[in-house]
């Protein structure tokens, strides 16, 4: 169900990384449904914790599709857009919006 109210409370989710400091997609996906679950109207994620100038184009891609596979709509999803050059800003911004 699409959520109709943007504006309300979205959670800033801390990216989650396994012993081998990869991302746990599966701990951010967990997170990310008990944050919707308990009420949130969205979730961030990239970087509103911190980690967002961390986080690779191609990992940004991959946590976006983590999140959709499961059924989390893309409406409630919020990408933080982390960046030191326009060039890469633009790549980031436009990832998220491509991904809906």
């Amino acid at each position: 169900m699409a959520n109709s109210n943007q504006f309300g409370l979205s959670c800033a989710l801390a990216l989650p990384l396994a012993g081998s400091f990869a991302i746990d997609f599966a701990r951010l996906v967990a997170q990310a449904e008990r944050c919707l679950a308990s009420g949130c109207s969205s979730v961030t994620v990239f970087g509103t914790t911190g980690e967002g100038a961390s986080i690779s184009l191609a990992e940004r891609e991959q946590i976006l599709a983590a999140l959709s596979q499961t059924g989390i709509q893309m409406d409630q999803v919020i990408g933080g857009v982390t960046a030191s050059s326009v060039g890469d800003a633009i790549a980031q911004a436009r990832l998220v919006i491509d991904k809906g």
